[in-house]
């Protein structure tokens, strides 16, 4: 184990320091730096080392990079002076990366590619590691959820750079192929992966449509109207009984969700079911059939946080392994960000996860598996510091 994870392990145990409004935004800022100490020469080995100087990726997924690089631009927004530059740098050279690695124009981006930088993954050693091998193999699969983040990213990097002829004419070309790639104009359905139309769409795919489609909105790319239109249908994939049914799960009446996995997986999760919350919430795609946002949250409480604390990552009544639930850090950060597009405070939770973070440099996958990995860090550090407004429209 390196010595930074030794350090995060140590942190987890210490007594929390006095809780602050603002631990939201250190906790974001301090996994970033740790993230960018986590690295040694090339080729990086898959586990221990997450993050590439040179290339400013973290490992080579587009969903987790894209975060990263939302990450990276909300910090350098806190921030200022040189430390605000440093953070867009590192955004602006993530984005060249992921898109000259992963970007095909007439699919979108590729879920992960080689890139060289990392060794190859060997499936024995990862098994050993308790890793599931296929998450670090390459899949030239272009799926909507992932593709969303990536046109989420280059949303705000053309805000930081409204003058500039090449992000400008860039994102615009990201933007036109997620569009086309995933939305058919015909059915007004979305796909959950590019060009055949294939894959059975999961929420996670509708509600990173619904996020992407709001942030079209926000920076005026193409007709507004449309991609209104499309977000509309996105989240109607997501609210009516004959899609995910999240509207019967919004109402006093607690009707739970279809599976959001889709139906050839088991169950529910708390980390879909909080990132559905959040695109509906954001959205404001409630309150039209009986349901709100207030009986959202509370059934997402009391389904995944009965006793209060974290969110588990399965439902109240379904088997748990171990002697405590589970419950993954990414959950909570992502729940953080619905609290706050809820209109509730999110101090109080946070203050929750700074107990049980304390100061850790590099986040924990979850409660019940210390090791530190890309997907809790990257994730963290986008969703705490992520800003409903950024996504409503007026």
């Amino acid at each position: 184990m390196s010595a930074i994870l030794v350090g995060a392990a140590l942190a987890l145990a210490a007594s929390p320091a006095p809780y602050s409004t603002a631990w939201s935004s250190q906790a974001a800022l301090q996994t970033l730096s740790a993230l960018r100490q986590a690295t040694s020469a090339r080729p990086l080995d898959l586990l221990e080392d997450l993050y590439d100087a040179e290339s400013g990726l973290c490992s080579e997924g587009v969903w987790h990079n894209s975060w990263l690089g939302i990450g990276q631009i909300y910090a350098a927004r806190r921030e200022s002076g040189d430390a605000a530059a440093a953070h867009l740098d590192r955004a602006r050279r993530l984005a060249d990366s992921l898109h000259e690695l992963n970007y095909e124009p007439d699919r979108g981006f590729r879920s992960r590619t080689r890139s060289g930088f990392w060794q190859a993954a060997d499936a024995d050693a990862l098994a050993r590691a308790g890793e599931n091998p296929a998450f670090y193999e390459p899949d030239a699969t272009c799926r909507c959820s992932a593709n969303a983040a990536a046109v989420i990213l280059h949303t705000f990097l053309l805000e930081e750079s409204p003058n500039d002829a090449a992000v400008a004419a860039r994102a615009a070309a990201v933007f036109d192929t997620f569009t086309a790639s995933f939305f058919d104009s015909d059915t007004m359905r979305w796909s959950r992966e590019a060009v055949s139309g294939g894959g059975e769409l999961r929420a996670a795919d509708a509600a990173a449509a619904v996020l992407a489609c709001l942030r079209l909105v926000k920076v005026g790319h193409g007709n507004p109207a449309v991609a209104r239109a499309m977000a509309s249908c996105a989240a109607d994939a997501l609210l009516r009984d004959t899609g995910f049914g999240y509207s019967g799960y919004a109402s006093p009446s607690y009707t739970p969700p279809r599976n959001p996995l889709g139906a050839s997986t088991a169950g529910r999760n708390s980390w879909h079911d909080a990132f559905v919350a959040l695109a509906l919430l954001v959205g404001d795609a409630l309150g039209a059939g009986g349901d709100s946002a207030d009986a959202l949250l509370d059934h997402l409480e009391a389904d995944y946080a009965p006793d209060g604390g974290l969110l588990a990552h399965l439902p109240v009544g379904l088997p748990q392994s171990g002697t405590e639930r589970c419950a993954y850090t990414s959950t909570q950060a992502i729940w953080t960000a619905a609290l706050r597009a809820g209109g509730r405070s999110s101090d109080a939770f946070c203050a929750e996860l700074q107990a049980r973070w304390g100061g850790a440099a590099l986040l924990p996958v979850a409660n019940v598996y210390p090791d530190a990995r890309l997907w809790a860090n990257t994730e963290a550090a986008a969703f705490l510091l992520l800003e409903p407004s950024d996504f409503r429209l007026g």
